[in-house]
Order: structure tokens, then C-alpha cells, then sequence
């Protein structure tokens, strides 16, 4: 299995450069990478996790990987972040559990959830990792 990485300070610069790399790693992994409709949900989700890494993990340094398998393109987002997700503390922050409520923040991980076939969140070593799966375009 191939793998694409990118390592980036985590700050809004340099997570600038995400779409132009997600596109070219999927060329690279073999896949098409010109139809919107399919990069261009991926890429913001991919987007919505490295800011989140930002804004609420308080990381210094993300590390996207790419991989793709014979059904699945793979994309795991890592920070350094002292902070973990915390899914009670998130429901209880008042941020929203669908997109029925108009909200400023907090559409993220709903945006992640409704755009991947699968999400794992991990949390070892002072290091947190997102797994998102993709299904191939067909």
C-alpha cells in the first residue's frame, strides 16, 4: 500500500496548502483527483480536522497521511495537541448534535461524520489521531 504524507506547523498558513496535496497525493496514489463532487467533500473534511487540531487540541505540529487500499482511500490527521477530543464535553458545550440549529461554530465533526464511510479517534501518548475512510470513487 502506498502512502502520501505531509507534515505542517499547525497554524492557518500552513494548512493553506491541504487541497493542492490531497489532490496530488490521490494522483499519485492512483486515483482521480479531478472530479469535485468526490475530492472536494474529502478535502474539507480533511480541512475541518487540521483546524480542528488548531483551534481545540492546541497542537504545534499535524501529519496527514494518504493510503489506499483495493476499496478504501485512507486519511489519518495526527497532532501533537496537549488536548484531547472529548465527545461528552463537546455535547455539553452546546454545540450542535445536527446542522437543524444555526450555529457560528461547531459544524466540524458533523461536516466529518456526514462526509466519511468510517471514523476512528485515538488517543495515545500525548498524541491524537483521526482515521478517516473513504469509499473509491466508482
Amino acid at each position: 500500500m502506498s502512502v502520501a504524507t505531509l507534515e505542517m506547523a499547525a497554524d492557518f498558513e500552513s494548512i493553506r496548502v491541504l487541497g493542492e496535496w490531497l489532490r496530488t497525493s490521490m494522483r499519485q496514489l492512483g486515483l482521480d483527483a479531478t472530479d469535485e463532487s468526490y475530492v472536494g467533500p474529502i478535502e474539507l473534511a480533511v480541512h475541518e480536522l487540521a483546524t480542528n487540531s488548531i483551534d481545540h487540541a492546541q497542537a504545534d505540529k499535524i501529519v496527514v497521511d494518504a493510503a489506499v487500499s483495493t476499496d478504501a482511500l485512507t486519511i489519518k490527521v495526527v497532532d501533537d495537541g496537549s488536548l484531547q477530543f472529548d465527545s461528552v464535553q463537546l455535547e455539553s458545550s452546546g454545540a450542535p448534535t445536527d446542522m437543524a440549529e444555526p450555529r457560528v461554530r461547531g459544524y466540524g465533526l458533523i461536516i466529518v461524520e456526514k462526509v466519511a464511510q468510517s471514523i476512528i479517534y485515538d488517543r495515545t501518548d500525548d498524541v491524537n489521531t483521526w482515521k478517516l475512510e473513504f469509499s473509491l470513487q466508482t
